[in-house]
Parts: C-alpha cells; structure tokens; sequence
C-alpha cells in the first residue's frame, strides 16, 4: 500500500530497488495530481465526559457489543475530532466538565456545526434543561441501549 514519491523517478537504480520491495514508484512533480480522499470515522457515539470511569465504563460496554465509541475528556479534544465525525454521530455530553467547560454550550456549539443527534449525559433532572432546545433528551451516566447489539 506504499508508493514512493521521488524526484529521482528515472534513475534505474530506485526503479530496481523499488520493484524488488514491490513498491510503485511516482515521479515527484506528479504527486500534486493524486486525488486524496479524507474518509469520516464511523463511530456509532461519541462521549464526551471528563470522569475517567464513565468513559471506561462506556468503552467496556461498546466493546464487549462490538461498538465503536469515541471518548474523550475535554472540549478541545472534540474540537479537534469534529472534522472526521459526520452529522448523524450520536453525542452524549457531560454537563458539567470542568470549571470553565459546560456541556449545554458544547452541545449548542455542536448544533450551530450542524449536529443534530444531542443528548446531555448527566445526574440532574431533564426538566433543568427543557430550554435546550437542540438537545434530543437527556440521559443518565449509564451507558445508553444504543451501544447495545
């Protein structure tokens, strides 16, 4: 699956060496012309939750259903995963993060990207967060059925 972009394309001795390692070969002032095709991770939820047992407990559980779970702990990482996520991702976000982190501002910053499938994961009644609006509910700690088979 390696292909060797060089500028030294026409040199017998690269060719000779490529081949015997089964390696293509493509000349260095082709390489701008490859199409790349970047690929979204289909995980079947994210959480995003900063106790390290809720996250382990949720990664146990999609494990053992053979569920691909993204966990993470802070907003920033998110941030950094969003490109790779598509808009049917299931989020399941903490409320209360950190001092400076808040679920239901993460959960509306999501829904402005165009997130639709929003859950708040939390200890606290749902009826805290009725004004959420672009919320789909809320839900306990528990991993949810969704990481069932």
């Amino acid at each position: 699956n390696s292909i060797l972009v060089t500028s030294r394309y026409d040199d017998a001795d690269i060719q000779s060496r490529a081949m015997s390692l089964g390696l293509k070969i493509l000349p260095k002032s082709l390489a701008a012309f490859v199409p790349i095709q970047l690929q979204k991770i289909p995980f079947d939820l994210v959480l995003l939750d900063n106790d390290e047992l809720v996250r382990l407990t949720w990664e146990a559980k999609a494990k053992k259903n053979g569920k691909k779970i993204l966990c993470l702990s802070t907003a920033s990482e998110l941030r950094d995963k969003l490109c790779d996520l598509t808009s049917e991702t299931l989020f399941y976000i903490d409320v209360r993060l950190s001092d400076t982190e808040n679920g239901e501002l993460i959960s509306k910053e999501l829904s402005d990207l165009g997130f639709t499938n929003l859950y708040l994961a939390t200890g606290h009644s749902s009826d805290n967060f009725s004004h959420l609006t672009w919320i789909k509910g809320v839900v306990g700690k528990s991993p949810p059925n969704s990481l069932e088979r």
